[in-house]
């Protein structure tokens, strides 16, 4: 299990994305479950309040192929919709995730019942 809480410049996440993605190619054999903050949004409809620009647009690509690319499940989120907010309301966007190997679920089970309730 990693936890991560990633930096907001661009630059940084992509260095994270990388050493996560070559620390788990070194462990191949292993059951990954990576949680935390990523400071990343997978699509426009995680962020509100704000437009997403180009910029945005190529951190939501390069997020996608992370998870994508490392055979990762984004685990679905249950309860509140977004779990951070700017202090004044105008902003909210889903940052927290919790990414397992697509291999780890077992057999038998619903996706329901991966579901991570958020209070």
């Amino acid at each position: 299990m990693v936890n991560v809480y990633a930096s907001c410049n661009m630059q940084d996440k992509v260095a994270l994305w990388e050493e996560l993605a070559n620390i788990k190619q070194a462990q191949q054999n292993s059951t990954w479950c990576i949680i935390g903050d990523f400071n990343a949004v997978r699509n426009g409809n995680e962020k509100k309040g704000v437009r997403i620009e180009g910029i945005k647009k190529r951190e939501i690509k390069r997020f996608n192929n992370f998870i994508e690319n490392n055979f990762l499940l984004d685990m679905p989120i249950v309860g509140r919709k977004y779990m951070w907010y700017k202090t004044n309301g105008t902003t909210k966007s889903i940052l927290d995730r919790a990414l397992v190997m697509r291999t780890s679920k077992p057999k038998g089970h619903a996706q329901k019942d991966w579901n991570i309730k958020i209070k």
